[in-house]
């Protein structure tokens, strides 16, 4: 038992998964388009497609990892079942999430090739920033509000409540419906935004790498 958590390995991975497939997106993609410069140069397409297969191949990388994750809790005896609806609801809000950002990024890095290095760091301090490592009742109460606005707090809190509090119900701790509200609304406006922006900028790419 680590923090007073027991079975603190599943603990861990039932909030890491859904991290992980945002952070690899995110930092991943953010080079995706320098990276394929000759692609934008010599062929037109939809220049989207290139982050977007970023997200998509580390959504099926997530999927695989779910997959493995939901056998060793077959054996450990978790009825992860119960909740089990929640899925494709969690993964397509994380998805616009993860694609929002991937193509904000992508665009943004086109013009600023540093910005890779400083995405790094954001996604790190946003990481200690999610309760994922930790419980979210470790942290003084007048900043667990500050905490639960952070829309990858509920994403890891709805997956962690699927995966390992359904076999310890005392820890389940469910969003408001205010908070989910609020969360679906940045969702969808870092997505809006980050499809905006880079379309607006797509045009230039090509005379910049």
């Amino acid at each position: 038992m680590r923090l007073g958590v027991k079975d603190y390995a599943v603990f861990l991975i039932s909030a890491l998964l859904s991290w992980n497939f945002l952070s690899n997106s995110v930092s991943y993609g953010a080079n995706c388009i320098v990276a394929n410069s000759n692609l934008v140069n010599k062929i037109y397409f939809p220049r989207e497609i290139i982050p977007l297969s970023v997200v998509f191949a580390n959504l099926f990388n997530f999927i695989l990892e779910m997959t493995a994750l939901v056998i060793v809790l077959i054996f450990l005896g978790y009825d992860f079942y119960i909740y089990l609806y929640w899925l494709p609801v969690l993964i397509i809000v994380e998805f616009f999430l993860v694609a929002g950002l991937t193509l904000l990024v992508s665009a943004l890095n086109v013009f600023f090739r540093d910005l890779s290095h400083l995405i790094n760091i954001l996604i790190m301090l946003w990481f200690f920033g999610t309760p994922i490592i930790y419980p979210i009742n470790m942290v003084p109460e007048k900043f667990q509000a500050i905490l639960r606005y952070n829309p990858m707090t509920t994403i890891t809190s709805m997956f962690r409540n699927m995966f390992y509090n359904v076999k310890y119900p005392e820890n389940l701790m469910w969003p408001t419906w205010k908070i989910v509200v609020v969360t679906l609304a940045m969702v969808a406006v870092i997505f809006m935004l980050g499809y905006y922006i880079f379309k607006k900028l797509e045009p230039r790419f090509a005379e910049e790498i």
